[in-house]
């Protein structure tokens, strides 16, 4: 099962003879020219608590800020039909994601490391999971606090 975002169907249309993705992405392709990309791309409904489960990993992992609504669903799906499913994209920050809910993936350009970031204090060190300090109120900096090799 082939499911996709639109930034590998940009590129790989003309290859694509039948595919799954979510709504939003489809909302996202608004030209003519995706219309006409889009006709051998199915969309399938995706339930509430795939997409909980999802935001929860992408809170885990340090990358929620980094992904759209339609980024969320697309992985929920993906999540859903994870022994079956293999998501297709470009986007670094999905397929992160999808390392650590267990779902496949492939792009034209892979992730060699599965990280988990968070963000540190520049002033007192406090590692907090938001971009303000709890403990001082500074502008923390992201970091790689893991890296897992693939």
């Amino acid at each position: 099962m082939k499911i996709v975002d639109l930034s590998y169907l940009k590129r790989h249309f003309k290859d694509i003879k039948e595919a799954y993705t979510v709504r939003e992405i489809i909302e996202e392709a608004k030209s003519v020219f995706f219309q006409k990309i889009l006709a051998n791309v199915k969309i399938l409904p995706v339930e509430t608590k795939y997409i909980k489960e999802v935001i929860k990993k992408a809170k885990e992992v340090g990358v929620l800020d980094y992904l759209s609504r339609a980024d969320i669903k697309l992985c929920a799906l993906a999540y859903k039909y994870r022994d079956i499913a293999i998501m297709f994209t470009n986007d670094l920050y999905i397929q992160n994601l999808c390392y650590f809910l267990g779902v496949k993936f492939e792009g034209d350009q892979k992730i060699e490391y599965a990280k988990i970031f968070r963000y540190v204090c520049p002033k007192c060190g406090v590692i907090s999971e938001r971009p303000i300090c709890p403990k001082c109120g500074s502008i923390a900096d992201r970091k790689v606090v893991k890296a897992l090799k693939i």
